[in-house]
C-alpha cells in the first residue's frame, strides 16, 4: 500500500503477485489480505476492471475458506467498483449481503456498505431509503464509539442535498471545519460533499470556498495517487470554475478529469454531479461529437436531455477555419483548432500557455492529441498537414 500511495503501483503489484502465488494455502487469512492488498492497489490506481476480477477471486476463496470478515471486504469493493460504474443492481446485491451480515464484518465494511447501498437508494429516487440506510451506521456508531462519526453527518448531508433539502445540508456544511484526512478506503469525504453543497448554494464566497477545499482534497489526492478522487475534484472544480463564468478553465479541468476516468470507466463520478456536470458534457460533445467516452457518458445520466441533442440523427459538424471538407478520421476540437494557429507561429508552447490563458501540460497535451489525428511527428508538419487538408486556412501572400 505504501509503494502505491508512492506513485510504484506496479512495483507493489508484482510484489502481491509473487507472494499470492507462492503461498500453498490460497483460502487462509494471510493470503486473503495479499487479495486485499492488490485489490487496493488496482482500486486507487484506478483500474478498475482488475480490481474487480481481484475482488471476485477473494470473494470466492473467502467463501471457501469461511472467512465471513473477509467475504465483506470483497464484496465492499465489488459493490463500489459496481457502483461506479453505474450497475446499480449489482452493487445492491453487494451492500445488501454486507447489511445483513452486519454483526460478522469489519465495522468500517459495514459504515461504507451502508453508505454505498444508501447512494444506491439515492440513485434510484428513494432518497428516504437512503436515509433509512444510513441509520444503520449511526446505531452502530453510537454503540461502538460513543458518537456519529464526520463521514456518517457527511453522507447525510449529500443525501439530503440530493433529494433536495438544501437547508438541512447548508446547515451541516456551514459548520464543518475539520482538517483533510486520508480517505483512501472510505466512501465518503466530507470535504467533497462540503464543496457539492457549497456551489448548490452558488454564492460567491461559497464557490472561493468549496475551491479552497477542493485544493486540500486534491493535493492528498495526487499524493497517495488515488484516481478515485482525483476524477470527483476534477469534476466539481470544472463546477465551480463555470459558475465563475470560466467556461474554458471549466471544460479543461472536466477534460482532465474525463481522460483519468476513461481507462476504469468512472461513470457515476460524473452522474452523481447531476445536471450542472451533465450540461458542462453536453457543450463538451457539442463541440467534439466523436469523443465517445463523453458520449457514453452522457448516455448514463437519467432521461439525458444532452444525449438527445447530441445523439439525434446526425450531430452537426465542427465549424472550420475553411469551407473546403476535411479529410480527418477523427476532427480537431475547437481548442486543438486554436492551439494548432498558435503553433504556426513563432511561439513556444509556454507562451501559448500563457495567451490562451490555460497551464502549459494542458498545451502540451492538446499537442499530442493533434500530432495522433493529423498523423504526424512534429509541430511544423502538423502545421503543414492541416494546411493542406483546409483545418486551418493558408497564409495570405505577403
Amino acid at each position: 500500500l505504501s509503494l502505491q500511495a508512492g506513485g510504484e503501483g506496479a512495483a507493489a503489484e508484482e510484489m502481491l503477485h509473487r507472494l499470492y502465488e507462492g503461498y500453498e494455502d490460497k483460502a487462509d487469512g494471510y493470503a486473503l489480505r495479499l487479495l486485499w492488498s492488490l485489490c487496493i492497489n488496482y482500486f486507487n490506481e484506478g483500474l478498475l476492471e482488475k480490481s474487480r476480477q481481484t475482488a471476485d477471486l477473494m470473494l470466492r476463496q473467502a467463501s471457501r475458506g469461511d472467512q465471513v470478515n473477509m467475504q465483506g471486504w470483497a464484496r465492499l469493493y465489488l459493490g463500489t467498483i459496481h457502483y461506479l460504474w453505474n450497475d446499480l443492481a449489482a452493487a445492491e446485491e453487494h451492500f445488501t449481503w454486507i447489511i445483513d451480515n452486519r454483526i460478522r464484518v469489519h465495522r468500517l465494511v459495514l459504515q461504507n456498505g451502508a453508505y454505498g447501498q444508501a447512494l444506491v437508494h439515492q440513485a434510484k429516487g428513494k432518497s428516504a431509503e437512503g436515509l433509512r440506510v444510513l441509520q444503520v451506521t449511526t446505531t452502530m456508531e453510537v454503540e461502538s464509539v460513543g458518537y456519529e462519526e464526520d463521514t456518517t453527518k457527511s453522507m447525510r448531508a449529500r443525501l439530503e442535498l440530493a433529494g433536495g433539502d438544501l437547508g438541512r445540508a447548508i446547515r451541516w456544511a456551514d459548520t464543518y471545519e475539520a482538517p483533510v484526512r486520508d480517505q483512501s478506503l472510505g466512501f465518503e469525504v466530507p470535504h467533497l460533499t462540503r464543496a457539492r453543497i457549497l456551489l448548490a448554494r452558488g454564492q460567491p464566497a461559497d464557490i472561493q470556498k468549496a475551491l479552497a477545499s477542493l485544493a486540500e482534497v486534491s493535493v492528498r489526492a495526487e499524493q497517495m495517487h488515488n484516481v478515485r478522487y482525483q476524477v470527483v475534484v476534477g469534476t466539481l472544480r470544472a463546477l465551480a470554475l463555470d459558475c465563475q463564468g470560466k467556461a474554458v478553465e471549466a471544460e479543461d479541468e472536466l477534460d482532465r478529469a474525463i481522460q483519468l476516468a476513461e481507462p476504469g470507466g468512472f461513470l457515476r463520478s460524473f452522474i452523481d454531479g447531476g445536471a450542472p456536470i451533465e450540461a458542462l458534457l453536453g457543450r463538451m460533445a457539442g463541440e467534439n461529437p466523436s469523443d465517445r467516452w463523453v458520449t457514453e457518458i452522457l448516455a448514463a445520466f437519467p432521461d439525458s436531455a444532452s444525449v438527445r441533442e447530441t445523439n439525434g440523427a446526425q450531430p452537426k459538424p465542427l465549424q472550420r477555419f475553411s469551407p473546403e471538407v476535411s479529410t480527418l478520421i477523427e476532427p480537431l476540437t475547437p481548442r486543438e483548432l486554436q492551439i494548432l494557429a498558435y503553433m504556426r507561429e513563432p511561439q513556444s508552447f509556454k507562451e501559448i500557455a500563457n495567451d490562451v490563458g490555460i497551464a502549459h501540460s494542458t498545451v502540451k497535451r492538446h499537442s499530442i492529441n493533434i500530432y495522433r489525428k493529423l498523423g504526424v511527428n512534429s509541430r511544423w508538419e502538423a502545421v503543414a498537414t492541416a494546411t493542406e487538408l483546409g483545418v486551418i486556412p493558408a497564409r495570405k501572400p505577403l
